[in-house]
């Protein structure tokens, strides 16, 4: 597991805030990745009124949620653009509203790798989580072989996230998504987390 060390939060804000403004247009998951998470949330949270997409640059995520589970689902995006995108708040993901305490039925994220502190993140968002709702994490390749940055700043194996996970909560189970591009297949893994 592998950390870049901010020198202060405004650093890592001004970072966070530099990388979306940057790829403002651009959504890193993909319609399949929605389709994939709604329908194992269907079959699995006996009832969706409240979920939270953290990190979602443009919200990208958060339409496709809404369309296919319904309820109130919302994106936080610690940037200023935040307040661009339908259902979006501007938040920093490590932070927690008293109403979202043990009152969100699912949690989705593919930013974990922007945390200076992931330990606490997760965390966090499991404070949040209904004793029945699940958070789901994406993880790729990419999060493992990057160079660390102040905006992409953890990193690690697959392993290593599922030992992080297994501190505080539990990995339920991992889908594994594959898409074609560019003539080879990439890979995904999506962990199912629960309370311990």
């Amino acid at each position: 597991m592998r950390l870049y060390k901010h020198e202060s939060y405004n650093e890592y804000l001004a970072a966070q805030t530099r990388k979306n403004v940057k790829k403002l247009g651009n959504h890193w998951i993909w319609f399949k990745d929605v389709e994939v998470i709604s329908k194992h949330a269907k079959a699995n949270i006996p009832k969706i009124d409240f979920g939270i997409c953290h990190g979602t640059r443009n919200g990208f995520e958060v339409i496709g949620f809404r369309k296919r589970l319904g309820g109130n689902i919302i994106g936080t995006e610690i940037s200023h653009t935040a307040t661009q995108f339908e259902h979006t708040i501007e938040w920093d993901f490590h932070n927690i509203k008293e109403e979202w305490i043990d009152n969100v039925d699912f949690i989705y994220s593919n930013a974990l790798d922007h945390s200076p502190n992931p330990e606490y993140c997760i965390d966090r968002w499991m404070k949040c989580l209904k004793k029945d709702g699940i958070c789901y994490i994406h993880w790729s390749t990419d999060q493992n072989i990057k160079r660390l940055d102040a905006a992409d700043c953890f990193a690690a194996t697959r392993k290593e996230y599922r030992e992080l996970f297994n501190r505080s909560c539990r990995v339920d189970s991992e889908i594994i998504v594959k898409k074609r591009k560019r003539n080879r297949t990439q890979k995904r893994i999506i962990f199912v987390i629960k309370h311990a």
